[in-house]
């Protein structure tokens, strides 16, 4: 492996650098523009657990190799649910201390509904 000790890279006509085979940087890294991942982040020493960009306009959150979050292109985000199809869609047992629960008659869904909270100590 070869080093290279660099303070600044400048160029008049494409601001790019390009590097194969990896890079390791340590210390603090800044960046004034964007930066582009081509699938996901992990974690070293943990490369199971990641942030993920699947899809476009699509974030996932991955824990011990299985995916755990997705936020859609459609704002709908998924707890251990892949495909969500509601604003919250939550696959498994939730606990909440406050409740909404929504109540309408059937036949006539948009003229009667109310709510009701529930608290819990």
């Amino acid at each position: 492996m070869s080093t290279l000790k660099v303070d600044t890279i400048k160029s008049d006509t494409t601001p790019t650098v390009t590097i194969s085979d990896g890079l390791s940087v340590s210390g603090v890294t800044t960046s004034t523009g964007d930066v582009s991942i081509a699938d996901k982040i992990i974690h070293t020493g943990d490369t199971n657990t990641a942030i993920r960009f699947p899809d476009a306009d699509t974030i996932t959150a991955e824990t011990g190799g299985s995916e755990r979050l997705r936020i859609t292109s459609a704002g709908k985000v998924g707890i251990n649910s892949d495909s969500p199809g509601h604003v919250l869609d939550v696959a498994g047992n939730i606990r909440s201390y406050l409740s909404l629960i929504h109540i309408s008659e059937p036949t006539r869904p948009r003229l009667i509904s109310y709510g009701v909270f529930c608290l819990k100590k």
